[in-house]
């Protein structure tokens, strides 16, 4: 085709263009339509949201100079409309539910976990024009203050005099407000698909574990209320972490009356006996049990210190195994070593070991899907010695025991490696069965390794000789903790969903720190980015993540970022803000309808149903999800929103409930009696501290242990339904909330007498006639 003909083509808008870029196509369409009135695709909307955002107004108005693009004005009018603002946001339930439907994610890929880590900013203040006020101060400040002023008052119930009183009030002198230096950003992430979606984020200096557990739970209980479970969270080493993990029991929450643990009754951590649990306190720090294998029905009362695991029960024992065993000598258990077995007087005969003997480090390895252990190397040997008749190999003592130096001999790894060795592997029947006994139900050598390291880590003390040949408890525990919960999570999801898969890289926090570092590059680093900036950064990231296929870090790498985005598109609206005062009419008109019933309730009572009565998440008011072409992702969310009726009709059924105010104030009086007992008897400089630490893990303890729902289901005595949980424990975290916030003074109710004023103003006559209708 020579230049006159593809001049013509040009002109006569020949060209085909199916082959570009969609992009690329959108911008063709753009320059030969009428500037007048121009629609542009979200996508291509996105596009130039993305290239303003990395490359700022000076550079987006030289390339409007080129070539057709969207306005500035508009551009910020699809940004605005997604603003970010610190805290928890209702749209973040409908964004998150509507970002799994367009990646059609249903089922067990609406299950996973949080990560949650800090950010470093700079601190300040900046004007927002659209709310009015200043951005920048701490997000938890008010409700530390009532934490403190709480703790207070349980002090002063238990110590009454004056000289503590007077120290007391001295540290809950209000100061001024604190400015936020970092950002807690919270992330959640399924455990078995490429999806994850920023939650909420905070401004703080130093976040608590009070703080950490308030929103781990909070964010766990509104996210199960559009059909999202949560099953863990992930975070680093620092130091407010390790006290948030610390305040969780994770057994004693979870045991139950009846359940068969095992108690050192004499306190010296040497002897355990086989006891039943008959009863415990809220806080599950003392139990009481009766003996397993005594006729004497004595009920016993100790320390949760003294109370451990049962011991997983094996029934098959073989040769040459390690166990623990109880001497009949002095009725003490030791660490021994099985060396015969009668069969026919079913006898193991046992003879006493250290740590370091026996088999516990054998190393295995996976070979075309088939498990190779070190134990099949040794049965080769012990079966060429046993049978006179069986193919002879190069194997001795010498390639089965190896010492330091015989690690290190190639002719000993060529002859185990052999191929005599490998025919023998397969001509043995018995070999094929040796691992059997050990396998866990999901057949992964994975799972079965990491059982192995930790069980080596939990035996770590008995293993080591001296006290530089270990690493530290910390690192110990840290390591324990990672594999157990892993474990854990892995055992409870495929137990529920037998047809899942999950990606075990998925489960770490390489993507948020991929997204610290991908907004860092659009709003700049620690020493410019600030609370307001963070959050703006964000909105323009979520917006703009559709056309960016992976989000960046420089330490960390790349990260998939599905799911991340905003999947609808929304120019900001002002007659928005009339429905905005609609929905607040709506919300009076409820409370109209409810007000006869609030007011037979008591104050305590009223406040709560006041608060979950106006919360739109828990009473299912948000709009409803575009319709996907998978039928399974639409019938996920119709059941969602089937869920969202059912539990609108019972808190509905519970406040008409008689017995729901007694229910409610007696959840109210055990916070508050677990709170006066986690007072320490001696009150020191640090006695809030301390305090708050053995709080939090009572409080924890008494969640975990689900006591309370009991209560509620024997109190409630309504129709079983899949949502009466969550309700109690929506309920639950109200009680929790209110009980530590400060009363409210009413317009209507008289001032306390008792309260000393912070600041005396001496009035002149004239200017006291003015204020004479205050006294009267």
């Amino acid at each position: 085709m020579g230049p006159g003909a593809s001049e013509q083509c040009i002109a006569n808008k020949n060209i085909d263009i199916s082959n570009l870029h969609p992009i690329f196509q959108e911008l063709i369409r753009i320059q030969s339509e009428n500037p007048n009135g121009t629609r542009y695709h979200p996508m291509f909307l996105r596009w130039a949201i993305s290239i303003y955002s990395k490359s700022g107004k000076a550079a987006y108005d030289a390339m409007k100079k080129i070539m057709r693009l969207p306005s500035i004005s508009t551009l910020k009018s699809y940004i605005n409309e997604s603003e970010q603002c610190s805290g928890w946001q209702d749209k973040t339930g409908f964004q998150i539910l509507e970002s799994l439907t367009a990646n059609n994610i249903w089922g067990y890929g609406r299950v996973g976990f949080f990560s949650h880590d800090s950010f470093k900013i700079q601190k300040g203040l900046l004007w927002c024009q659209r709310k009015n006020c200043y951005v920048g101060y701490l997000d938890f400040e008010d409700e530390m203050e009532d934490y403190k002023s709480f703790a207070l008052q349980c002090q002063r119930e238990i110590h009454t005099t004056s000289e503590e009183n007077n120290s007391s009030n001295s540290i809950v002198e209000r100061q001024e407000r604190g400015l936020a230096t970092q950002i807690h950003q919270v992330v959640w992430h399924s455990a078995t698909h490429n999806f994850a979606f920023p939650i909420a984020y905070y401004g703080i200096n130093t976040i608590t574990a009070h703080n950490l557990n308030t929103l781990i739970f909070n964010f766990a209980a509104r996210l199960e209320c559009i059909g999202i479970h949560t099953y863990g969270s992930i975070c680093d080493g620092a130091g407010e972490n390790r006290i948030h993990i610390k305040s969780f029991d994770w057994y004693a929450s979870t045991w139950s009356l009846g359940d068969v643990v095992e108690v050192n009754f004499n306190k010296n951590k040497k002897s355990f006996h086989a006891a039943k649990i008959v009863d415990s306190n809220f806080k599950r720090t003392k139990f009481t049990v009766c003996l397993c294998d005594s006729d004497k029905s004595e009920k016993i009362t100790i320390d949760r210190a003294f109370i451990r695991l049962p011991m997983p029960l094996k029934l098959e024992w073989n040769v040459g195994e390690l166990c623990e065993f109880k001497s009949p000598k002095d009725n003490q258990w030791y660490l021994g070593k099985i060396i015969d077995f009668d069969s026919i007087e079913s006898i193991l005969s046992v003879e006493i070991t250290n740590a370091e003997g026996g088999e516990k480090n054998s190393r295995e390895i996976m070979y075309n899907r088939k498990e190779i252990s070190w134990k099949h190397i040794k049965g080769v040997y012990e079966h060429t010695n046993q049978h006179a008749t069986a193919k002879a190999t190069k194997l001795t003592k010498r390639h089965i025991w190896l010492t330091s130096w015989s690690k290190m001999r190639v002719d000993l790894a060529e002859h185990t490696l052999s191929k005599k060795v490998e025919f023998a592997l397969k001509s043995i029947e018995e070999l094929k069965n040796v691992s059997e006994g050990t396998r866990v139900n999901y057949k992964d050598s994975r799972i079965k390794t990491l059982k192995k390291i930790c069980d080596w880590f939990v035996n770590g003390d008995k293993q080591k000789v001296g006290p530089m040949e270990w690493i530290s408890s910390q690192c110990q525990f840290d390591l324990i903790l990672s594999i157990d919960s892993f474990l854990g999570m892995i055992e409870f999801i495929l137990k529920k969903y037998p047809g899942s898969m999950i990606q075990p890289r998925r489960i770490s926090q390489d993507m948020l720190e991929g997204l610290f570092g991908t907004i860092r590059e659009l709003g700049g680093d620690s020493s410019t980015q600030t609370l307001k900036s963070y959050g703006h950064s964000l909105n323009k990231y979520q917006v703009t993540a559709l056309v960016s296929s992976e989000i960046k870090s420089i330490n960390y790498g790349k990260a998939n970022s599905i799911g991340t985005g905003i999947t609808s598109l929304v120019r900001r609206d002002s007659r928005k803000d009339k429905n905005y005062h609609e929905e607040n009419k709506e919300n009076s008109n409820i409370y109209q309808k409810y007000n006869a019933r609030l007011l037979q309730l008591s104050a305590f009572s009223c406040k709560i149903f006041e608060s979950i009565l106006a919360d739109n998440l828990i009473m299912g008011k948000f709009g409803s999800v575009s319709k996907s072409l998978n039928n399974n992702v639409n019938c996920e969310n119709i059941r969602v929103y089937q869920l969202q009726t059912e539990r609108y009709n019972l808190i509905e059924d519970l406040l008409y409930l008689d017995s729901i105010d007694k229910l409610l104030q007696s959840w109210q009086n055990i916070i508050k009696k677990i709170a006066c007992e986690a007072i320490p008897k001696k009150i020191g400089v640090q006695w809030l501290a301390t305090w708050s630490s053995h709080l939090e893990l009572y409080l924890n303890n008494y969640q975990c242990s689900g006591i309370w729902y009991q209560e509620f289901l024997e109190v409630t005595k309504l129709y079983t339904s899949s949502t009466n949980r969550l309700v109690a424990y929506l309920l639950l975290q109200k009680v929790i909330e209110y009980t530590f916030r400060k009363k409210d003074i009413k317009k209507d109710q008289a001032a306390d007498c008792n309260l000393i004023p912070k600041n005396i103003i001496v009035l002149e006559p004239a200017e006291a006639s003015k204020f004479a209708y205050i006294v009267g």
